[in-house]
């Protein structure tokens, strides 16, 4: 009676032992944070493009260079012509895209979905749902 007892108080250590562990959207986020830091690049340069229910000025593609760690300009990627930076000062470095990940995790949005460079670490896709069943609060930045 006493094996039996013991085994099955055992048992939920056995079963979960051999489920693959998963790891939380902020464990992800700060593992390819760190991967991207490490890198210890600075300047670098990057297509953005946003997809949001918002004006057309902000959807189109943009080319974002980055010197020191400090967005030093912002063209249109189809004409090279300068675009109204403040549209795009949330996401002007790969840091700023990393603490919009954060703050969608910390705010609790509906949903998030994000996939990131597995040399570098930087995101190349975010989703962001603020609000479960709230119309045109998406945003997803490329």
């Amino acid at each position: 009676m006493k094996t039996k007892i013991l085994f099955l108080l055992a048992l939920p250590l056995l079963v979960s032992s051999c489920l693959p562990q998963v790891q939380t959207e902020a464990e992800i986020l700060r593992k390819h944070r760190q991967r991207w830091e490490a890198q210890k690049i600075t300047d670098y340069r990057y297509t953005l493009q946003i997809g949001c229910f918002c004006v057309p000025e902000i959807r189109q593609p943009v080319v974002i260079e980055v010197r020191g760690g400090v967005a030093t300009s912002i063209t249109s990627a189809e004409s090279g012509a300068p675009v109204d930076i403040q549209f795009f000062e949330s996401a002007n470095t790969i840091e700023k895209l990393f603490d919009l990940i954060q703050a969608a995790i910390t705010h609790k949005a509906a949903k998030i979905s994000v996939s990131y460079d597995s040399i570098y670490g930087y995101p190349t896709h975010i989703y962001i749902d603020r609000l479960e069943g709230a119309a045109d609060d998406e945003i997803g930045y490329t």
